[in-house]
């Protein structure tokens, strides 16, 4: 039988551990956990071409939007995020790196893209595609799971 308790523990830290190793503004200034979970979150916005406002940056963080509105002053103050109001709702703004912050980030992934290519060639192509399929099928799973139990509620 499987020892849930350990295995748990295991995923937890190595999802930690694969969190840690997403793109992010490696800044001069000393910055709080939120503010860098904040840059971390418009890094990964930034990857996939889409845009976020504060509402879902506090959801993601699980953090008041009072911390988030605070976080992006300061971090607005040092030059690496702007508010940008929206073309269609002028209420809205969204939470976007500056272009000297996009610069910053650009360099830190093509130095992150040399490291994976040398991970890619020491696991193979098949490893890796066999690692992200159950990777995959671990998060849909875990997914349909959580909604299943929610539902039951």
């Amino acid at each position: 039988m499987a020892d849930t308790e350990n295995d748990y523990r295991r995923l937890m830290r190595l999802g930690r551990e694969m969190y840690s190793l997403s793109p992010r503004i490696r800044t001069k200034e000393p910055l709080s956990r939120t503010e860098r979970s904040i840059l971390t979150v418009l890094c990964m916005a930034e990857a996939e071409g889409t845009r976020v406002i504060s509402a879902q940056i506090a959801e993601r963080l699980d953090v008041t939007r009072s911390a988030v509105s605070q976080a992006v002053d300061k971090l607005s103050a040092l030059g690496y995020v702007q508010r940008t109001p929206a073309e269609t709702d002028r209420k809205i703004a969204y939470i976007e790196l500056t272009s000297d912050a996009k610069k910053i980030y650009r360099s830190h992934i093509e130095r992150e893209k040399a490291l994976f290519d040398r991970v890619l060639s020491r696991m193979g192509e098949e490893g890796m595609a066999e690692f992200l399929a159950l990777a995959e099928q671990f998060v849909c799973t875990a997914k349909e799971v959580r909604a299943e139990s929610l539902r039951a509620k």
